[in-house]
């Protein structure tokens, strides 16, 4: 192995504060694997949670591999060494256990780089002798785990607070993982959350469409999603700081799950229903601790502005004498008290999302805000000394128009307008700046059965945005590629087939567009049809909770723009989650 190797990742370890060196004799040994480079997994809550909960254990040793970049790579190609882990710079395949942690359909391709790099044979069913039993979580596994279906022994879905202490059990049991993976696999099954797919076989209509799945005699019909009860699960938590993140030596800190806003194209919102928090007394406790080490907290939550804990935590982080940061606020939960609390723990900027411009096209997604409410949010924003402002959009939203599309621009003209007022009073005017992604359909929402909007439609709406901007010269402009939102649309809403293709085009090099057009269906299938309420879908195995007469219900009001109530824990039942005895952690 490249001794060059060796010195760039103990260069990259000395800039670590938290990271767990252990003697691997005796030890079950996991290899914690990003599908993308180092700057983004160590920017990702649950990469960092697993990694801490893992290590706690006295039998395991838990290291971490992620995609290499241009540096590494130059590194392995020359060398011709096989995937290392960080901490020790041992050959990835050695290890007992491969547990990826996947938040984005878009990072798919680098899950096969990966097990190519760590020669490792891609399909689970090419696995049979000794070798690493192969593990994944996450958002977008527990969305939709099909796509990946076919390169994973386990899939965990739901939350990694309960999945994790399940999956230590197993291993302990069954210390012999490198040669037999059926006991585990057989005892996996029997537990909430944990999907394992080759028990599993879909069938299929003439049509494309799904006929029915069947399943070996051990495994469930339906997989329930692994919920977690907050009162007594760990807090998901940084376990290590680097100046090498997206959030520069910042201990991030789960403050909640879920949100009860209903917005119907949120995902976090629907999949992680009910609305919970951590206690504040914990979070007080843990904050202490964690202060030791680190002086920057980003408190991670969807709704931060919706819990009342949230001020009480920020009051005890300025108390404490460190910083907090969020990366966003609702704009009708940005109270003048928690912005102003925001800007004495140092937060500089805030993001919001209006997500469209006009009024009626908010209504279709229940955003339940309206344009005078958004621009008082823009405006106490700027009056909390707030030097930097995002406003989040989308296009291609379903029931949007040209006039729809026109909105966005007219709203953020009356945005500055409204914040003229500010440069008389002779205070800094903030940095505005406006992004605008492209809507993709995600499962266990109500807007599954949507197809998305062409690729071409796309780039004539982001254009259109992009020309009228150049008379609003204060706002700075961003969009997302639509090629790379089909791609994510093709994984959110496709099934095992879409796997297969995914292993055409990591054996064509990452061509995507080349070979779309040489598989045997059209990837146009599964990103521009909208589905049926009666059509069997790919995720439609996963128990949620959540009713799908609730999410048929919910897209039937979207398409008569009508909003509905926010998600208020223990005094309603309109989803079918909260009081419902058959779903755990509720």
């Amino acid at each position: 192995m490249s001794w060059k190797l060796r010195e760039y990742y103990r260069k990259r370890l000395a800039g670590e504060q938290g990271t767990v060196f252990k003697d691997p004799g005796g030890r079950i040994r996991v290899a914690l694997m990003y599908p993308n480079r180092y700057h983004i997994g160590m920017s990702n809550l649950g990469f960092q949670s697993v990694y801490g909960w893992l290590n706690d254990q006295d039998d395991f040793v838990c290291e971490r591999a992620f995609l290499p970049d241009d540096d590494e790579t130059g590194l392995y190609e020359r060398s011709g060494a096989s995937l290392l882990t960080m901490e020790s710079q041992t050959e990835v395949s050695r290890y007992d256990v491969l547990a990826f942690s996947i938040s984005f359909e878009n990072d798919y391709l680098n899950v096969l780089r990966l097990l190519d790099l760590a020669r490792v044979p891609l399909l689970s069913s090419q696995r049979n002798g000794p070798g690493p039993l192969l593990v994944a979580g996450g958002i977008a596994i527990s969305l939709n785990p099909e796509p990946l279906a076919a390169f994973f022994d386990l899939l965990g879905l739901g939350d990694g607070e309960r999945l994790v202490p399940e999956l230590i059990e197993l291993l302990r049991q069954a210390r012999s993982v490198p040669h037999d993976r059926e006991p585990i696999l057989k005892q996996a099954c029997r537990l909430t959350g944990w999907y394992v797919p080759s028990y599993y076989t879909e069938h299929y209509r003439e049509d494309g469409t799904i006929e029915g799945r069947e399943s070996r005699e051990a495994a469930p019909e339906r997989v329930t999603l692994a919920r977690t009860n907050l009162v007594s699960a760990p807090i998901p938590k940084t376990a290590i700081t680097t100046p090498d993140t997206e959030f520069s030596n910042t201990a991030l800190l789960e403050i909640g799950k879920g949100c009860g806003r209903g917005c119907r194209f949120c995902a976090a919102g629907h999949l992680y229903r009910p609305p919970r928090s951590h206690s504040e007394d914990r979070l007080s406790s843990m904050l202490t601790d964690l202060s030791e080490s680190v002086s920057r907290f980003g408190l991670i939550c969807p709704a931060l502005g919706d819990l009342p804990e949230t001020t009480l935590i920020l009051k005890h982080i300025q108390h404490i004498g460190a910083e907090a940061t969020t990366s966003s606020l609702r704009g009708d939960a940005a109270s003048d008290e928690l912005l102003t609390l925001l800007r004495a723990c140092g937060q500089k900027s805030v993001a919001i999302a209006p997500e469209a411009g006009s009024q009626r096209l908010r209504n279709v997604l229940n955003k339940k805000l309206s344009e005078d409410e958004i621009i008082a949010a823009v405006a106490r924003l700027t009056e909390a000394d707030l030097s930097s402002i995002k406003l989040y959009f989308m296009v291609g939203l379903p029931t949007e128009t040209l006039d729809d599309v026109h909105a966005i621009h007219a709203l953020l003209k009356r945005i500055v307008h409204a914040l003229k007022k500010f440069r008389k009073k002779d205070r800094g005017f903030p940095r505005i700046g406006a992004s605008v992604n492209c809507f993709v359909p995600k499962a266990q929402t109500p807007f599954q059965w949507e197809a998305m909007d062409r690729v071409d439609a796309l780039k004539k709406k982001l254009r259109l945005i992009q020309g009228q901007m150049r008379s609003t010269k204060s706002v700075s402009f961003s969009a997302e590629v639509p090629k790379w939102s089909y791609i994510q649309a093709f994984f959110s809403l496709g099934d095992r087939r879409a796997g297969q293709v995914l292993a055409a085009v990591h054996s064509n090099e990452g061509r995507w567009w080349e070979t779309f057009k040489n598989v045997p269906f059209n990837p146009d299938f599964f990103v521009y049809r909208r589905r049926e309420y009666t059509e069997t879908l790919p995720w439609d195995f996963i128990h949620t909770g959540v009713k799908k007469a609730y999410l048929v219900s919910e897209h039937s009001r979207a398409m008569s723009g009508k909003t509905s109530p926010d998600c208020i824990p223990e005094t309603c039942n309109r989803c079918g989650l909260c009081g419902n005895a058959a779903v755990p952690g509720v």
